[in-house]
């Protein structure tokens, strides 16, 4: 059973829902210094066996992502007992030319900044290509 004291109020899961929209929508559309912000000053993006902490290196990976369209499902959050909050949600990504679809899981690890969110750690579970 879920724990009220550390359930997030309407005005965190709107910053946290944000955030993983912001996500896709910055890759999406070319913004790499965007996409690379959301990522607090340690954050990590893990995939493939591989992981990407620094903002140049983040900036990098969405100059080189290919471009599509990422189709996201709604998250399950939960405030950790750090204060960080845990979000789960699975999504479908389209490249433009249609020759790839990738559909797997987010599992992530936001950290407030303020009245919003930034990932600490933001891991790909790829299960189809």
């Amino acid at each position: 059973m879920p724990n009220p004291t550390l359930a997030l109020s309407l005005e965190e899961r709107q910053a946290a829902e944000q955030l993983l929209v912001d996500y896709a929508r910055l890759v999406d559309h070319g913004d790499v210094a965007g996409f690379a912000a959301l990522f607090g000053d340690d954050g990590v993006l893990a995939f493939g066996g591989k992981e990407i902490s620094t903002p140049a290196k983040l900036t990098k990976f969405a100059e080189r992502s290919p471009s599509g369209t990422h189709l996201q499902a709604l998250a399950v959050f939960e405030r950790a007992e750090d204060g960080t909050v845990r979000a789960e949600s699975a999504f479908h990504f389209i490249t433009n030319d249609k020759q790839s679809v990738i559909a797997g899981w987010y599992h992530d690890v936001l950290t407030p900044r303020g009245a919003t969110f930034v990932f600490a750690r933001r891991e790909i579970e790829i299960r189809t290509l």
